[in-house]
């Protein structure tokens, strides 16, 4: 019985002294022998896989390091597309904005007109001279910066045409 445990320990350090061989020496892992036992199958390819000639960078290979590179690029750019057109859905909204603004300051103004007509007093010739000076200048800023987002928007938009018409496809 003690030979037979004997042996089976001669098998497990004989297999862990070739996975430490083939990690070691990874240009001759091709020459590894596969066997017909499912585990070492297995193992085989896990040699193959992880001690096949190329450069190690802590068990993963340096195709692997190029793939998850390429991921994290094609990660950012779809974050930047998503932010792109939220940014791009705020826009239509913020025009949609601008014209529910400029109806709600003249319903606004007209109810101060109505109450006026009724009641003329200083105090409200004040208040509605200050509610559309203010309302009107809230609206040219809030314009002025609508159109300077159209044109930036538009700046994007043209160059993107241009950098995809000047590109070489090959």
């Amino acid at each position: 019985m003690s030979n037979f445990i004997t042996i089976m320990e001669d098998e497990i350090y004989q297999r862990r002294a070739k996975i430490a061989y083939y990690q070691r020496n990874s240009n001759i892992a091709h020459r590894f022998e596969k066997r017909n036992t499912s585990y070492e199958f297995n193992e085989y390819y896990y040699y193959e896989y992880y001690s096949s000639p190329g450069i190690d960078f802590n068990g993963a290979k340096l195709i692997d390091c190029f793939k998850y590179f390429f991921y994290f690029i094609f990660f950012i750019v779809t974050l930047f597309l998503i932010v792109n057109m939220l940014k791009l859905v705020l826009l239509i909204l913020s025009h949609y904005f601008f014209y529910v603004a400029i109806i709600l300051l003249g319903y606004c103004i007209n109810l101060l007109v109505k109450d006026y007509m009724e009641n003329p007093s200083e105090e409200k010739a004040l208040f509605l001279f200050s509610t559309i000076f203010v309302g009107l200048l809230r609206l040219i800023v809030i314009g002025f910066l609508f159109s300077f987002s159209i044109f930036t928007f538009l700046f994007f938009i043209m160059k993107a045409f241009w950098l995809f018409f000047t590109y070489k496809h090959y």
